[in-house]
């Protein structure tokens, strides 16, 4: 379901890193803040969500490797702590939507169970064949690429139920339009958790701009 936009996402990275230095790229794991300092969090029946995205090229840099709004990718942090004395709640994946203003609604992308190897998304067998002699430079760019994507997977939200004083964390990836950077675009993330036994849900509602800077 998601392997055209992951072929993509390859694509993009192997652009990114073609000009990169001959030395090993070594990405760290993004660092949360703690939730009750983010300016976009809010509590619904003791369930306290917060999200961060990255729209600032420098972190999106230090982070993924490249800049991924600049190539068409949203990333959004989501943290989800349960505080509530009793009730359990389920966050699920397919539950947050990210809706554009006037647009119809991109789709996340980067689905570790169906993502494909960014190898594969840059013919390198085909370059090693024709330019042996460019051996070294290839095999660079593969571990590159092989390190920027675990990074991507390896970072993404996975469904869980939250017992009282459990949280989750992880990033979604959206798809949107490549000129967003420039176009000061702002979008409304949905997240809607279910709480467990009746399944009763309230959805938040968060705005993200584009322009909003740092963390």
């Amino acid at each position: 379901m998601h392997s055209y936009p992951m072929k993509m996402l390859s694509f993009v990275i192997a652009i990114s890193v073609s000009s990169a230095s001959c030395t090993s790229l070594k990405l760290p794991r993004y660092a949360p803040r703690p939730l009750d300092s983010y300016r976009n969090a809010q509590t619904i029946e003791g369930l306290v969500v917060g999200v961060t995205p990255i729209v600032d090229e420098a972190e999106s840099r230090q982070y993924f490797g490249t800049n991924l709004l600049a190539s068409g990718i949203l990333a959004v942090f989501v943290m989800a702590e349960n505080r509530h004395p009793q009730f359990s709640f389920i966050v699920s994946r397919e539950a947050v939507v990210l809706q554009a203003e006037a647009t119809s609604r991109p789709q996340r992308i980067g689905d570790p169970r169906t993502s494909d190897q960014a190898a594969e998304g840059l013919g390198m067998a085909g370059a090693l064949l024709v330019s042996p002699i460019l051996l070294g430079v290839a095999v660079k760019l593969a571990s590159d690429v092989s390190v920027i994507n675990h990074n991507i997977r390896d970072q993404e939200f996975q469904t869980k139920t939250l017992s009282p004083g459990q949280r989750a964390e992880g990033f979604f990836y959206f798809q949107v339009p490549k000129d967003t950077e420039r176009a000061g675009t702002q979008w409304t993330l949905s997240v809607l958790p279910r709480r467990v036994g009746d399944g009763e849900n309230s959805p938040f509602l968060f705005t993200i701009d584009q322009k909003e800077k740092g963390r």
